[in-house]
């Protein structure tokens, strides 16, 4: 089967446990700790490990293919930490193609301006289900389920003046319309500085928290961070907060410019720092810079995203363009980061080498290599 052949390979279920130690960070105290306010961090202490359907499926996963999906990641993924399925972009559309946004697609909505799963391609969800029945199926193997969303309130809610459930405005009176997407056609922002637009994010949110989700995707919001998409960020973290479900809060796309990097650690469990990361050695080499620059802004419960692994077969079938000496540049850069002190394995000569402090180096002769563990001591 496909799907499986795309997660799944010899050389990825041997190293899974790598990403174990994931860029797992221990700074300085944090200053608002005291506030009481950051109680999200418990909700993904480490970072979150799971799979998504972009790479593979882009806009067009259906409720079979995430069940399958599902089964897969409980027998191979599940047992090396692997834990959340995540159902990106479209669920909502039910003609999406390929990569491809049509400005004139009808999106299934409610009454109240809220976008629901397209029945074409999630046939459970009728009867007003919603997700939950699939967040059930997901449920029962072990693993959590996440949506992706787009920031604000879909144009065609605007268009039908849908009522705000909770308030006694509509849609039109929330939107704003000069706030849009540069790249996708389905939504206005939302201004999120008065009462009636938070009032519409804890409607939406406390739809999905009443689903069964235990991770939000949340798009077009970190770039380019402006005072519209701030207040809305401000708007979804209350909501999950209020829903009392620990549900994982991830913004994309990137680049967050880092700038943001203060408000957005206290408000967000993950944030892309990047755009769209493919198989490609440049956007690999990059990275190392970029995760480097985010340091000062990883801890517990929060944590730049340098994007998705695109590896296996990917893009609608085609094999992933990273060699192997790539894949282990990627996978070895994704679990480093560790901030603090780290406790170091030599591996192959099965050696605890003690706890390190801001750096750790070893005296290697010419044409040899080393193999090490570094782990955060907690």
């Amino acid at each position: 089967m496909e799907i499986k052949r795309q997660i799944i390979s010899k050389w990825f279920l041997l190293n899974l446990g790598l990403m174990l130690f994931s860029v797992v960070a221990y700074g300085q105290p944090d200053p608002y700790q005291s506030l009481n306010t950051l109680r999200f961090r418990n909700f993904a202490p480490a970072p979150p490990l799971g799979w998504n359907s972009w790479d593979i499926f882009g806009t067009t996963v259906t409720e079979q293919q995430i069940k399958e999906q599902a089964d897969a990641m409980a027998e191979h993924l599940l047992p090396s930490g692997y834990v959340y399925l995540i159902v990106d972009i479209h669920w909502y559309e039910p003609e999406s193609r390929r990569h491809f946004y049509n400005p004139n697609a009808v999106l299934s909505m409610d009454a109240y301006g809220r976008l629901i799963p397209g029945l074409k391609k999630f046939l459970s969800a009728a009867g007003g289900k919603g997700f939950k029945p699939l967040a059930d199926y997901v449920h029962s193997k072990g693993l959590k389920l996440g949506i992706h969303i787009m920031r604000g309130i879909p144009r065609q809610a605007v268009e039908k003046n849908t009522p705000v459930l909770g308030t006694n405005v509509r849609a039109a009176d929330i939107a704003l319309t000069g706030s849009t997407c540069p790249w996708n056609p389905d939504m206005y922002g939302v201004d999120a500085t008065k009462e009636e637009g938070r009032a519409y994010y804890r409607s939406i949110i406390g739809m999905y928290a009443g689903w069964g989700v235990d991770y939000i995707k949340v798009d077009d919001i970190s770039r380019p961070y402006d005072e519209v998409q701030k207040a809305e960020i401000e708007a979804i973290r209350e909501a999950i907060d209020q829903t009392g479900r620990p549900i994982v809060l991830s913004l994309s796309p990137g680049a967050t410019p880092i700038r943001a990097g203060e408000h957005v650690m206290h408000h967000a469990n993950l944030w892309r720092i990047t755009d769209d990361f493919w198989d490609r050695w440049e956007l690999l080499y990059a990275m190392f810079e970029w995760l480097d620059v985010w340091t000062p802004y990883r801890g517990p419960g929060h944590f730049p995203d340098a994007d998705m692994l695109p590896i296996g077969v990917i893009d609608f079938g085609r094999p992933t363009n990273f060699i192997k000496d790539e894949h282990y540049t990627l996978m070895s850069l994704w679990a480093i980061g560790i901030q603090g002190p780290a406790r170091v394995t030599d591996l192959w000569h099965h050696k605890d080498l003690g706890v390190f402090n801001k750096e750790f180096s070893r005296k290697i002769p010419f044409h040899c290599a080393g193999l090490y563990r570094v782990s955060p001591v907690r």
